[in-house]
């Protein structure tokens, strides 16, 4: 289900637990397209009042929408979920809420000719990176980081990340990037 979890100490329009994720009952992918639950004690989950999931129907034909990840603006006050659209255009895109119920109309963030999967976002040291793999480079893939000022771009090209202690025959494939301490 690829979830991305934010947690609240004091809660954020009065929930501790927010968290993305797209259902894939099944195997079918029709259904992969990101929802949103929350939660106070991260056991019991419910549908936040007033939305109806998933938050981004698939789009027409086959493809579908995977690899939700939530972040925080900058001043805390907007939620950003983030997404690959897994169709022709193979794009990368955002929505946004300042409640979590009410989002903002889809901005394209990048087009994808790379087939990046399972973008991770995060507000870091005065910008937004945003992470994801490649899985056409072939095992282990190959992670890239791209940069902006603000959610909606414009990004930066995407540069390789190097990174070790990858188990011997094991891929890098969902991920998520969280800063800690």
């Amino acid at each position: 289900v690829h979830p991305s979890l934010l947690f609240f100490d004091e809660g954020w329009n009065g929930w501790r637990y927010w968290m993305a994720y797209t259902p894939y009952n099944g195997a079918d992918a029709q259904l992969e397209n990101p929802c949103i639950a929350v939660s106070n004690d991260g056991e019991t989950w419910v549908t936040p009042a007033g939305l109806t999931n998933p938050v981004e129907a698939s789009p027409p034909g086959a493809g579908y929408n995977a690899d939700p990840c939530l972040c925080m603006s900058a001043d805390g006050r907007t939620m950003l979920m983030v997404w690959k659209i897994n169709d022709a255009t193979r794009q990368i895109v955002l929505r946004t809420s300042t409640d979590g119920v009410t989002w903002t109309a889809r901005v394209v963030l990048v087009d994808n000719p790379y087939e990046d999967v399972s973008p991770a976002l995060l507000w870091d040291n005065g910008v937004y990176r945003m992470w994801t793999i490649v899985y056409k480079d072939g095992p282990p893939n190959t992670m890239y980081v791209r940069t902006a000022t603000a959610p909606e771009g414009p990004w930066s090209a995407p540069v390789a990340c190097t990174y070790s202690g990858l188990p011997t025959g094991s891929i890098i494939w969902h991920m998520d990037i969280k800063r800690a301490g």
